[in-house]
């Protein structure tokens, strides 16, 4: 947005530290603290019973809490991302647990982006010193993308494998089509070679029997002139 102008640099890095703060969340609150669940309670009667004596319907822990935030007034130039629901205490949001994932206390954690898990930063390993930039991923959704890309690497190979499967046996019947295709027009030209051939026996003995026919008429020929000479000599 800043490169289109949308916002001013100072807006941007207002929202960039306001998004590193919010990955850091601190539960040393009475709200999470276990010691302190008695003075809570005490707390929460003691402003029941105000607002039972004033007539007001809400207690006035709620009503304080209210009055922190002021909704910003709108701007027309700068256009301002919808908000996820936070909660009244220290402005984070509710979905992520209470307690460190790996050794279940409270104290100064790091929320994953992710899913609902947080963890103190000595709890990681490596361990971290820093807020991550960016969109941070924890461990177990870190081992679960890596399933997730494991098994989308074995589909992919089981496809390509069919796929070349597939080709092999495109490529094999492409030549065998073109093998039947010279052995037919092979066929064809045997087939015309025997047609001539035979053509040319039937011609061969045709001129056989003209000849034998011809020699038969000059052998008949030569015995009437031999006749008429033993004739004129008697």
């Amino acid at each position: 947005m800043a490169a289109l102008g949308l916002i001013t640099q100072r807006t941007l890095e207002h929202l960039q530290n306001k998004r590193q703060e919010r990955k850091r969340r601190s539960t040393a609150n009475p709200q999470f603290s276990s010691y302190n669940r008695k003075e809570l309670e005490s707390r929460q009667s003691a402003s029941s019973y105000l607002a039972a004596t004033t007539g007001s319907s809400e207690p006035l822990h709620d009503t304080r809490k209210r009055s922190r935030f002021t909704p910003p007034e709108p701007t027309k130039e700068v256009p301002r991302p919808v908000a996820s629901p936070v909660s009244a205490t220290n402005g984070r949001s509710d979905s992520h647990e209470d307690a460190c994932a790996v050794c279940h206390r409270i104290g100064e954690l790091l929320c994953c982006d992710t899913c609902r898990l947080v963890y103190h930063f000595e709890c990681l390993d490596p361990p971290l010193s820093t807020v991550p930039s960016g969109v941070w991923s924890c461990p177990q959704c870190e081992v679960r993308n890596n399933k997730k890309v494991e098994d989308w690497k074995g589909m992919v190979s089981m496809v390509h494998s069919f796929l070349a499967h597939k080709s092999r046996r495109e490529e094999e019947k492409k030549k065998l089509m073109q093998k039947t295709a010279d052995l037919r027009n092979e066929r064809l030209a045997l087939e015309e070679r025997v047609r001539q051939l035979n053509e040319a026996i039937t011609k061969k003995k045709v001129d056989s029997e003209e000849l034998m026919k011809s020699y038969q008429k000059s052998e008949t020929a030569v015995h009437k002139i031999q006749e008429k000479m033993a004739h004129m000599n008697a």
